[in-house]
């Protein structure tokens, strides 16, 4: 058995399925040493995994990779703007009401986006 053989026949993942995982992981071990290196393999992988759910015909996923694709290129953007990568990070907590208006964005956009997706050839499009 070769390789691309037992790759296929673990959990049914195909080769580039297991290429844009590897691609992950080394993407978020990246951005944990807060290397620079994070955004192209991140850009690798993201474009990787638009052409999985175009095969997958999983269009909700793919157009979310799509997404990533500019956020990834606009992080490596603003990355190179700024100079001190090792200053701290702020977070701040949002107001209870706001979390309450995203929750209901993201449910009305998530049914949405499944009836648009049932009028195309995708495989599962309220899932996806």
């Amino acid at each position: 058995m070769d390789l691309t053989e037992w790759l296929t026949g673990f959990a049914g993942a195909a080769p580039i399925e297991w290429l844009g995982t590897i691609a992950g992981f080394i993407c978020v071990a990246l951005y944990i040493r807060r290397s620079i290196w994070a955004w192209p393999v991140g850009l690798f992988q993201v474009i990787l995994y638009v052409y999985i759910f175009w095969q997958a015909k999983l269009y909700s996923d793919m157009g979310l990779n799509v997404i990533y694709i500019f956020l990834q290129i606009y992080g490596w953007w603003a990355w190179l703007q700024y100079q001190d990568q090792q200053a701290e990070l702020v977070v701040e907590l949002g107001v209870g009401w706001q979390y309450g208006l995203w929750i209901l964005t993201a449910l009305v956009g998530a049914f949405v986006m499944g009836w648009l997706l049932t009028h195309t050839d995708a495989s599962l499009p309220y899932a996806d």
